[in-house]
């Protein structure tokens, strides 16, 4: 109760320097706050069990009151711990019918540092993008946690608070940082490549590079069934589950993996493509195609590896290509967006993401058969020199007009 008091009130008792009076009702859900009813039913006890010790135990129906709170409020009210209900005064029985009602209490100030489990007050939630956890004012600033105006009472929610805050600003945070947009128009030998096969993922599949180290040796498909974008769901998300297995013993309404399946991946389609970038249900006219990185063998890299390659199924590494169709002057123009480029922490410099962004410069390529022109682009983090490396080692350029963006040719 103190507890909660304490944090529906804070700011009050702030404003009143931490010093004033309460009263506290011991017992509402029978007497309420009628002083006068209780006395008559703690005077009937004089009668009817007139050799019992006040101090004892509650008489009042459903005794709702804890032993040794009622012994502490009969010596507030002055009896003595010898005192009967047989020879109880009428004027101390009267104040312990006050007492349980309306007892006095004044507080002089706050528990001393490391005491409070939780601060109020912080950044107004309107000035939050909720969904990312970024700032509306300054962009690229995140907040989360204890920061945030957000208070609760105790019971493990202002912990949840900020582990889901914290979550959400840093995954948020990363892709801001790692994930890079630029535009590219893809060159002539592109538009004259003979391809023969006509489905793209398949056409894709047979022109993406492996990698292979002395470390280890990986290869790069494309997402094409419910489970592989499953897969990439635990590679991206692995905090939230870690397999399927493990979302079925914490979600008791789903019966089977077949169910947890479907749940987990339905913004998929049988195919692995992801729904909410295909037609109306997500941007008009857009598609995405998802490549990941599949580790075959590793050695000699860190002890954590195993368990992310069974939990994964291999995925160490993933990137998106977003597309959009578009008619300018010159003809049908095919717009790839580089997207959500991420390589598991533990396997990074062994020439994964070079396959990924490979993997994205192959695909506009077997597409340019199509179209006139296909525009790949990038936004990248200035302060992320590896990834600029990365896309120059590529064959990005700057773009003329945006020096935030890069492109490839």
């Amino acid at each position: 109760a103190t507890l909660r008091l304490s944090a529906f009130a804070a700011r009050e008792f702030r404003d009143m320097n931490y010093r004033g009076h309460v009263t506290i009702n011991w017992d509402t859900q029978i007497f309420g706050n009628n002083a006068e009813h209780l006395l008559e039913e703690l005077w009937k006890v004089t009668s009817t069990n007139p050799r019992r010790s006040v101090v004892s135990v509650c008489p009042l129906p459903g005794n709702s009151i804890p032993r040794r709170l009622w012994s502490a409020l009969v010596l507030a009210s002055g009896f003595s711990s010898e005192t009967t209900w047989g020879n109880a005064p009428k004027k101390l029985v009267r104040k312990l019918a006050s007492n349980l009602v309306a007892y006095p209490l004044e507080f002089t100030g706050k528990g001393t540092f490391k005491d409070e489990f939780v601060t109020a007050g912080g950044v107004d939630l309107k000035e939050i993008d909720m969904k990312t956890m970024e700032s509306k004012i300054c962009p690229g600033l995140f907040f989360c946690g204890e920061v945030i105006n957000v208070d609760g009472v105790t019971g493990g929610y202002n912990f949840m608070n900020c582990w889901a805050t914290g979550y959400v600003a840093g995954e948020s945070c990363s892709e801001k940082a790692t994930t890079v947009t630029a535009r590219k128009e893809s060159s002539s030998n592109c538009k004259n490549k003979e391809i023969k096969k006509s489905d793209d993922d398949a056409r894709c599949n047979n022109i993406i590079p492996t990698v292979e180290s002395q470390k280890m040796k990986c290869s790069i498909h494309v997402v094409d069934s419910r489970e592989r974008a499953l897969d990439l769901l635990v590679f991206r998300h692995g905090n939230l589950f870690s397999s399927v297995e493990e979302y079925m013993e914490s979600n008791p309404q789903v019966l089977s993996r077949e169910d947890a399946l479907k749940t987990l991946t339905s913004s998929y389609d049988d195919k692995g493509k992801d729904l909410a970038y295909l037609g109306s249900a997500g941007q008009a006219g857009r598609d995405l195609v998802q490549f990941y990185a599949l580790a075959d063998t590793v050695s000699g890299i860190d002890n954590d590896v195993p368990d992310v390659l069974t939990r994964c199924h291999g995925v160490v590494g993933s990137v998106d290509a977003h597309k959009q169709p578009l008619e300018d002057k010159d003809g049908s123009v095919l717009l790839i967006e580089l997207k959500n480029l991420r390589v598991q922490e533990n396997m990074r410099r062994q020439g994964i993401g070079k396959a990924l962004v490979e993997a994205v410069q192959h695909y506009a390529q077997s597409q340019a058969v199509k179209k006139n022109k296909v525009v790949v682009f990038l936004q990248f983090d200035s302060n992320n020199h590896g990834a600029i490396q990365l896309y120059r080692e590529a064959g990005f350029v700057l773009d003329d007009h945006d020096q935030n963006k890069m492109n490839w040719y």
